[in-house]
């Protein structure tokens, strides 16, 4: 993607995107690490953060995707729960290659961030008119 070529409207929504995705990204981790570190294995801290970000992160992407209502929730479930699948085999690969949890976790963020970015604008925000800010 080409920021410069990218309408105002288009800017301003990637915009919107990456304030709400720096949010979630905090959020989600945060949360990961707070499991972690209270003792669940990586597996359910994966899950747990997951399940916690869901409502959280639906929020804040409604605004930089300038969604309405909660007909998209079903698709938007679905879409973090094909990410949640890729994050824990991710993690345990990362995991019995020698990272730690944290470190493999903020890999594996850096790397499903955009592949979340295109998934939720083409499965769940689809509908969104161009000129909607």
């Amino acid at each position: 993607m080409n920021i410069a070529t990218l309408t105002s409207t288009e800017r301003v929504r990637f915009l919107r995107f990456l304030a709400a995705g720096f949010l979630n990204t905090c959020f989600g981790y945060s949360a990961f690490a707070f499991f972690v570190w209270i003792g669940l294995p990586n597996d359910a801290a994966v899950i747990c953060g997951t399940l916690a970000g869901i409502a959280f992160n639906f929020g804040t992407f409604r605004l930089a995707f300038s969604g309405k209502g909660f007909g998209r929730l079903p698709a938007f479930v679905l879409v973090y729960g094909i990410l949640l699948l890729s994050n824990i085999i991710a993690l345990r690969v990362l995991v019995s290659e020698g990272a730690g949890p944290f470190i493999g976790q903020a890999i594996i963020v850096a790397l499903i961030t955009p592949v979340s970015f295109f998934a939720l604008k083409r499965f769940v925000f689809t509908s969104v008119p161009e000129s909607a800010s």
